[in-house]
């Protein structure tokens, strides 16, 4: 069954897709250890048509035994690099990890942009994470 709706459109990208503006949401867990890279989402910004997908804005949640962390990512593409801003970032003690994003494809064409939380000095254990993905398609 398809799990997807869209809204003003057929070609659905997203969980929830109106016109050209696509929502999805994730969650899960991993064992956080300092310093090593956890992949946290990918998304496929180079369709089959060969259209892009160029900006991404992500709220996402951590939860740590260290505390909580909230922020915001504004992800944008040009089809070979990805450009990263952090913002709206809240903690309740200290940061908990740092978000690095980077593509990934084949030959000279990127195909994949990948967003991974880093934990920081001091934080491992089990950590959770839920976030927001909205793209204009």
């Amino acid at each position: 069954t398809n799990k997807r709706l869209g809204i003003g459109t057929t070609a659905l990208f997203s969980t929830l897709q109106v016109d050209d503006y696509g929502v999805a949401v994730g969650t899960g867990t991993f064992m956080a250890s300092a310093g090593t890279e956890f992949e946290v989402d990918d998304y496929t910004f180079l369709q089959s048509d060969n259209s892009i997908h160029k900006v991404f804005e992500y709220t996402i949640y951590i939860q740590n035994s260290v505390g909580i962390q909230v922020q915001k990512i504004l992800l944008m593409s040009d089809g070979t690099n990805v450009y990263h801003q952090d913002y709206a970032i809240m903690n309740t003690t200290s940061l908990i990890v740092q978000f690095e994003s980077s593509t990934q494809g084949s030959g000279t064409t990127a195909e994949q942009i990948y967003l991974a939380a880093v934990p920081e000095t001091g934080v491992s254990g089990i950590t959770t994470y839920k976030y927001v993905r909205k793209v204009l398609i």
